[in-house]
């Protein structure tokens, strides 16, 4: 459900459906996606859960991982 989620909200013609897609990934996911251009080759590694991504272009066949570290990394 996420990656179509992205989908709509990173590549659909349908405003309305952008900005009900846009929502969604905040509620369930906890994850906000800004993005002016992102390419539709872009996977994500993960369910992006309390990640915010935010760029001005993401290029084709790109991986977005998401980083985790431990509380008491310094």
């Amino acid at each position: 459900m996420f990656d179509k989620l992205v989908k709509i909200n990173c590549h659909s013609k349908n405003i309305l459906l952008r900005k009900i897609a846009g929502n969604l990934p905040g509620k369930f996911y906890c994850c906000q996606i800004n993005c002016i251009e992102i390419d539709k080759t872009v996977l994500f590694a993960h369910h992006a859960r309390g990640c915010i991504i935010i760029a001005a272009k993401i290029c084709e066949n790109r991986v977005v991982w998401k980083l985790q570290f431990p509380n008491n990394f310094r």
